[in-house]
């Protein structure tokens, strides 16, 4: 029998403005995009080079791999579908870490805006289960992060307490997080200050832990400890992408050809990218040749600037020249 509190919650939440669609805050909370493949994090290493949207933490003194798996069309009953891929975290090195000092192994997403939620409840929940006997989750990580520049506030650590017992079985946990206000505090100036939401990870262990299906949605303050959870809120690949490359985008320039006028050293060449960015994103060119004669050159592009809708570039400089083709990888980074 569900009790009186828990049906008002229900209530305040259907007409307190909570969405319907668009509900859940974190950007692929469905592991769909792994741009960047799996990897092995050595002692005390903060990576975002795995699943896009997720920085890992291997803790102090602690190693782990990052991984990302795929149901391929098997996954547990009761499972949002489609629910194609999932992230592994394998702590192969026991972590010496703590949770009380931040320093024990993490998975972590960041929602751009510290101003995101701030004031209200929401309910932060997903999929968790191991590979042998059980592991419990003592609390979530949660912290207000006000940016850098100029003189931004102290992160507000908002890490909430919960009693999760993970076993083999795939279970979905969920939990509710009241975040305070920022009224009165300042966000600094460089436009990356965000809300953080993640696990931590068992200290002074191994083990190899699976996740799936991150939401966090507002819910009623009025909600149980475990919050007010939905069904996981699949947007579709297409849009969740979109979403993605906001922050994060990868593309291969086709052999391109850039004009020229004889006597004219390095061309320029301008590339757009699919979606607005956060932010001036940080760009890797590689692999970048020139064709001409019928043979590839390899060259190294100069003055490359990443701006909100495109990035720049200046070609290998040459005299006497009237074009040439060139292909390469770029990567435009604009995460939090």
């Amino acid at each position: 029998m569900t009790s009186q509190a828990f049906n008002m919650a229900r209530e305040v939440d259907i007409y307190n403005g909570v969405p319907f669609s668009n509900r859940n805050f974190i950007t692929d909370g469905n592991f769909d995009f792994w741009q960047l493949g799996s990897a092995t994090l050595p002692a005390a290493t903060l990576s975002n080079t795995t699943a896009t949207m997720f920085y890992e933490y291997s803790g102090a003194g602690g190693a782990t791999t990052v991984s990302s798996s795929s149901w391929n069309g098997a996954e547990p009953v009761a499972m949002a579908t489609p629910a194609n891929n999932y992230l592994t975290f394998q702590q192969t090195t026991a972590s010496t870490g703590t949770v009380a000092a931040s320093t024990a192994p993490y998975v972590q997403h960041r929602i751009e805006s510290t101003k995101s939620l701030a004031g209200r409840s929401a309910t932060f929940s997903c999929w968790l289960w191991c590979s042998s006997g059980t592991q419990t989750i003592t609390n979530l990580l949660v912290r207000q992060n006000f940016g850098t520049g100029g003189s931004p506030s102290t992160s507000v650590i908002v890490d909430t307490a919960v009693n999760w017992t993970i076993t083999t079985t795939p279970t979905r946990f969920s939990a509710r997080v009241d975040l305070p206000s920022v009224a009165g505090k300042t966000v600094g100036t460089n436009g990356n200050d965000y809300l953080a939401i993640g696990i931590w990870f068992p200290p002074g262990a191994t083990y190899t832990i699976g996740t799936a299906q991150w939401q966090l949605e507002q819910c009623s303050p009025n909600a149980p400890a475990t919050g007010l959870p939905t069904a996981f809120e699949y947007r579709c690949r297409q849009a969740e992408y979109a979403r993605v490359c906001r922050y994060y985008e990868t593309g291969v320039e086709p052999f391109k050809y850039i004009s020229g006028l004889t006597g004219v050293t390095g061309a320029y060449d301008t590339v757009p990218f699919l979606v607005h960015k956060r932010a001036a994103p940080t760009m890797t060119l590689t692999g970048w040749k020139y064709y001409a004669g019928g043979t590839d050159t390899v060259f190294t592009p100069t003055n490359v600037y990443g701006g909100y809708d495109g990035f720049t570039f200046q070609g290998l400089s040459l005299t006497n020249w009237c074009g040439w083709d060139g292909a390469g990888t770029w990567v435009a980074d604009a995460r939090l």
